[in-house]
């Protein structure tokens, strides 16, 4: 057996069926750093392409990204009420194939509020070469064997387009902390402003521009307020008290 590099924590998967192999079947192992946070880290730019580092408030790490479609995938990450946290390159699946053992990194792991979890790959401008698709195949049947979710996402889908904008918005406040007294004087204002209440509206109400913008901010990604971040954010844009929200970041 090919020796295991580094100390992380090893799953043994079992034996898989995998697409492309016609009947083999092949091992494959689930490895984690032990400490939690990213299994690998960036120590040099890749040629030619953007990278650095972003710091959550939501799962307490500093997440590298390389291309921007990883770090526009973390402010949507960041902002959103419905992740309950999540990680960049979370763990590495082994293919132990006959020949040479195959490695593949997916980008993002994202726990729902609702318990589920989704695996991301998300493909830089520059493609995925026939063999980075065929792992893809292979690791999308590993994670459907064990009930997550498997997503693959592209660089013109998602950098630029007006979700993420919304989204980076309102991440920017990601690290504001909330009080009680702010969700009383929130609650309070929502009931004040009943049909009227508007994005608008309700950063007055919380104090402002400055500090009112945060403290708005912080109950949309903590799931007190609602607001539709599918849309242009405008002060008219609609908003409502959430069913739900957490108790704090």
């Amino acid at each position: 057996m090919t020796k295991r590099p580094f100390d992380d924590d090893y799953e043994h998967l079992g034996l898989h069926l995998l697409p492309g192999f016609f009947g083999a079947r092949i091992a494959v192992e689930l490895a984690t750093p032990p400490g939690g946070g990213a299994i690998r880290t960036l120590t040099e730019r890749p040629a030619g392409r953007p990278m650095g580092r972003f710091q959550s408030a939501k799962c307490g790490f500093s997440l590298p990204w390389v291309d921007y479609v990883q770090r526009d995938r973390y402010w949507v990450c960041e902002a959103s009420p419905d992740v309950a946290t999540y990680m960049a390159q979370p763990h590495r699946l082994t293919f132990r194939l006959p020949k040479k053992d195959h490695l593949f990194f997916p980008d993002l792991r994202i726990e729902w509020r609702t318990g589920k979890v989704r695996i991301e790959r998300l493909i830089p401008p520059r493609g995925a070469s026939d063999k980075e698709w065929e792992a893809i195949d292979w690791a999308r049947a590993i994670y459907e064997r064990r009930g997550w979710e498997f997503a693959v996402l592209h660089h013109r889908d998602v950098v630029g387009s007006t979700v993420v904008k919304n989204y980076v918005e309102v991440a920017s406040d990601a690290f504001t902390v909330l009080t009680a007294r702010d969700l009383d004087r929130a609650c309070a204002a929502m009931d004040r402003l009943g049909q009227a209440a508007s994005y608008g509206a309700i950063i007055d109400a919380m104090g402002g521009p400055g500090l009112g913008r945060a403290l708005v901010h912080a109950l949309i990604m903590d799931g007190h307020i609602g607001l539709d971040l599918a849309n242009p954010l405008r002060a008219s844009s609609r908003v409502w008290l959430a069913a739900a929200g957490r108790a704090g970041r």
